[in-house]
């Protein structure tokens, strides 16, 4: 089956590359092979040499050096099993630095026994390491669905990920790479208009759960609002320093003023309704990951400073702040990020998998699994956890399903290293990195 994936950018944002695997016959049965033919017309960054790696979940890593003439990008890479889902990574070096990359993309593959498949691959420039020399502009990246069903369907988009949000059946990216925020409408499987920001960089944002608007801080201070339906934004309220993190909470903007791996900050809420810094309380914890839990009327965080923990702070309906609780002493065991708020709000999960009690804190038990990130739906945990990989990087998302007795339900392994997970509808939509700014939301359906 041919699975083809295909992002659309502005002129002169990459260079086009088309890949093609053949499956070609020898004297002792069927050898495989990936041939690669990229033209280099387009090329604004001097490439002078290329790789190609081939990774899947069956099969080991396969990497081969490729030649580059003056226009094109050429090469082989033999003895590559035929199966589903084999992840393809060209990537092309230029500059001044023999590992200095310049455009690298991917693109997903059914290898099938005995066929020739063919699919199309795009090489995104990397900015950061060759810039442009001259003029202005701005390259926005939207993604085309890509049909495949080994691995369910998925959206492509191309920007540096930093942090995502979901609220009514839309997730809203903060792009690392300029003064947006990235919308995908699940429902539709399209990006909308990014959220462009007033002031750059963005220090944090959030979104009110029914959608309507999104709150973007801004460095020095500054707090805009979203009106999501139009993307007009507006002044919403000023913090007397950055706002580093901030989640709604009830009727308020709960935001955390200072550092995010500051000692000390200060925790305060601003009304929705005015925009008004209602109270304040100085001394606090700074922090990550926040969550509201409408049922606790408590915002909960990772510790940002020194040694991570949980952190509990009460905020009351008439907007007050109360005294941060923190988890009690656990043999010297870090407490390390994400933290995900249980369905029912009782449980907090965090990422070595240990799970404490949302009332006071203790802890409870272990799931004994590792976690990027989790997500509940339908009384299961859904944890997704990296495959492979070095240092923290690449690899391929694993995602595992949990029942309410911890046991191991069901397993599912996507391109791409892990990100974000999501409860959608009957689905689950899992964000990965396919490649470098190649961010892939995936539609995988339940149950595993």
């Amino acid at each position: 089956m041919m699975k083809q994936s295909s992002l659309l950018l502005s002129a002169g944002a990459a260079a086009l590359a088309t890949l093609a695997t053949a499956c070609l016959p020898t004297d002792t049965g069927e050898e495989t092979l990936v041939q690669i033919a990229i033209p280099l017309v387009n090329d604004q960054c001097g490439v002078t040499r290329a790789t190609v790696e081939i990774t899947a979940s069956d099969i080991n890593e396969r990497t081969a050096n490729l030649d580059v003439s003056g226009d094109s990008i050429a090469g082989v890479i033999a003895d590559v099993p035929a199966g589903p889902e084999r992840l393809v990574t060209v990537t092309a070096y230029g500059g001044p630095y023999y590992y200095n990359v310049v455009y690298q993309g991917s693109a997903i593959v059914d290898v099938t026994d005995g066929a020739t498949v063919q699919a199309s691959l795009v090489l995104y420039r990397n900015w950061d390491n060759c810039p442009a020399t001259s003029g202005s502009g701005d390259i926005d990246v939207l993604g085309e669905l890509d049909n495949g069903t080994a691995g369910g369907a998925a959206v492509h988009g191309q920007f540096r990920f930093n942090d995502a949000k979901i609220a009514a059946g839309v997730i809203y990216f903060l792009d690392a790479g300029g003064d947006r925020v990235r919308r995908l409408d699940l429902a539709t499987q399209a990006y909308l208009a990014p959220l462009r920001g007033t002031l750059s960089p963005i220090s944090g944002f959030a979104v009110a759960s029914d959608g309507a608007t999104a709150y973007v801080a801004y460095e020095g201070g500054r707090i805009d609002a979203f009106d999501t339906a139009t993307g007009t934004p507006r002044l919403f309220g000023v913090a007397p320093s950055t706002v580093s993190a901030l989640t709604v909470a009830g009727s308020y903007l709960f935001a955390i003023e200072g550092g995010n791996s500051s000692y000390y900050t200060s925790h305060a809420l601003y009304s929705l309704a005015t925009g008004d810094r209602v109270t304040s309380v100085t001394g606090r914890n700074s922090g990550r990951d926040l969550v509201y839990s409408p049922v606790n009327q408590r915002v909960y965080f990772v510790r940002g400073n020194y040694d991570s923990g949980i952190i509990s702070v009460p905020v009351g309906a008439t907007g007050t702040i109360g005294s941060e609780s923190t988890t009690p002493y656990n043999g010297g065991n870090s407490i390390p990020g994400p933290m995900r708020l249980s369905a029912n709000e009782q449980y907090l999960l965090v990422g070595n998998g240990s799970q404490y009690r949302a009332s006071d804190l203790t802890y409870v038990n272990s799931i004994g699994l590792p976690v990027i990130d989790a997500a509940f739906a339908g009384g299961d945990t859904y944890v997704i956890s990296r495959q492979g990989g070095q240092y923290n990087e690449g690899g391929q998302t694993l995602i595992r399903s949990l029942d309410a007795g911890r046991t191991i339900t069901g397993n599912r392994i996507i391109p791409g290293a892990p990100l974000r997970v999501f409860p959608y509808a009957t689905q689950l939509v899992v964000v990965s990195q396919l490649g470098q700014g190649h961010i892939a939301a995936r539609y995988i359906d339940l149950p595993l």
